[in-house]
């Protein structure tokens, strides 16, 4: 409760203690507006301008927008930010079994501290959004991994959030290889054929997009 205070004093006076979410809140605005206003147009404005960013995030902030006002949307990624420190309690009570809980909780206070969690939250930028589903991830993960009866829905849920992270930040497309590598001599070889399947349906829009990305560029290149 007393940090969560702290997250709001933080958004009231626009703390910017990372240095760089003020910046990129605003460059992040111009793509925003884009994508509410014609959703194709702003589709062909990421391509157009080279942005690296999926436009994923940008499509959930305008439709909460929409839904809740500004300040309910910025409100929304701010307690995002905030739950993060938490899901990241339990991720370490699962994986450190032993040890004083007292001790782990307050290890994961000190994300409290993070210039860049806090000024994501303040700001809503992309990234603490990307963490949540990491996180997320990383913690059904544990949980198929630490229970001796395995519960198919933990690591399909595991992936699941892990794809929706990737479609926030690319690079958590990185931890997907690493959860293959760690489960391909663990599980049944029909399981795994199944995991790799669905993780494949759900990119299939990243896939079309990323094609259509390059497909562009390469194009007005060549001109």
């Amino acid at each position: 409760f007393i940090f969560y205070i702290t997250f709001i004093l933080s958004f009231i006076f626009g703390e910017n203690s990372s240095g760089g979410s003020l910046n990129d809140s605003s460059i992040m605005q111009t793509y925003q507006d884009n994508i509410g206003a014609s959703f194709q147009n702003g589709l062909m404005f990421f391509i157009e301008t080279k942005m690296v960013h999926s436009p994923i995030f940008y499509i959930i902030k305008s439709i909460l927008e929409n839904f809740f006002t500004k300040l309910g949307s910025n409100l929304i990624f701010l307690t995002i930010g905030f739950s993060i420190p938490i899901i990241f309690y339990s991720i370490l009570k699962k994986q450190f079994r032993g040890l004083d809980k007292n001790l782990l909780f307050a290890l994961s206070l000190v994300l409290y501290f993070s210039p860049y969690l806090r000024s994501s939250a303040v700001w809503a930028t992309n990234d603490n959004l990307g963490l949540l589903f990491f996180v997320l991830s990383l913690s059904k993960f544990l949980t198929y991994t630490k229970k001796e009866d395995n519960n198919l829905r933990d690591i399909f849920l595991s992936f699941f959030y892990l794809i929706l992270a990737t479609y926030i930040r690319q690079y958590y497309l990185i931890i997907g290889i690493a959860y293959v590598s760690l489960l391909f001599k663990k599980i049944d070889i029909k399981i795994f054929f199944y995991i790799v399947i669905f993780s494949f349906l759900l990119l299939i829009p990243a896939i079309l997009y990323t094609y259509s990305y390059f497909q562009f560029n390469s194009e007005y290149a060549v001109k």
